[in-house]
């Protein structure tokens, strides 16, 4: 392997939770963020649940546990398109 893959393959590294790192699969703490553990057990569950469910599947997008509670914040990509398009249209 050349430097320059492996300096690749390191930036795409994700910090993992430490509570529920030994679970298979990625476990980005990000995710988990402010959760009991309880709930991040869960919470990986109803993820690893949804993701064998058909895209068409209207269960497959049921919130997940802590999502009630959680704080969140358009993305950059809203952002812009709001500031670009406006909020809503008339024809959508």
């Amino acid at each position: 392997m050349n430097f320059k893959l492996l300096y690749e393959k390191a930036l795409r590294r994700v910090a993992q939770d430490p509570d529920i790192k030994d679970r298979k699969g990625s476990q980005p703490a990000a995710y988990h963020k402010g959760l009991s553990k309880s709930t991040k057990v869960k919470r990986d569950a109803q993820f690893k649940k949804q993701a064998k469910m058909a895209d068409d599947d209207p269960k497959a997008y049921k919130p997940a546990p802590g999502d009630k509670s959680a704080k969140t914040k358009p993305s950059k990509h809203t952002l812009k398109f709001k500031q670009m398009y406006g909020e809503a249209h008339a024809y959508l």
